[in-house]
């Protein structure tokens, strides 16, 4: 019984930090606008895949710098960064249509070993998706969709 709901609260905790740097809205709007502006709102990065028959565009990696700190004192570490990779996913769904914007984050950092430094997971950046999400519902009102 103990292991039982311990595993049920695992996969509580595992389910819940995969939504991490996800953001979707339901939207009342033609899917050839929707698929439009998506790719406008990703316009500054570089495209990797665009289907739209499948309803999904994926951006290259690209690097963001970033203030970071190190140590006790919190001295900054010249040059940091992080890469970032953004997805857009559309699904029909009757009459609206469900827009899912995610992120994946990676950052420069040691690690030791024979390869000094490498990238390495990163936590999502909730700010940004929340910026690209927001730019991207703008652009859809303006040409006359709603949030359902």
């Amino acid at each position: 019984m103990r292991s039982a709901s311990i595993l049920f609260v695992a996969s509580l905790i595992s389910g819940c930090a995969s939504l991490a740097g996800v953001q979707e809205h339901y939207l009342v709007c033609p899917y050839d606008t929707l698929w439009d502006v998506s790719l406008e709102t990703l316009k500054e990065r570089p495209i990797a895949i665009k289907d739209k028959v499948k309803g999904f565009i994926e951006t290259g990696w690209t690097d963001v710098p970033v203030a970071r700190t190190y140590g006790v004192l919190g001295r900054d570490i010249a040059n940091a960064r992080d890469r970032t990779k953004v997805s857009v996913t559309l699904r029909k769904m009757d009459d609206v249509t469900k827009v899912s914007l995610a992120e994946v984050r990676e950052r420069w950092k040691f690690r030791g070993g024979s390869r000094l430094y490498g990238w390495d997971q990163a936590e999502p950046s909730d700010e940004d998706i929340a910026r690209l999400m927001q730019r991207l519902t703008k652009t859809l009102k303006e040409r006359g969709c709603t949030l359902a």
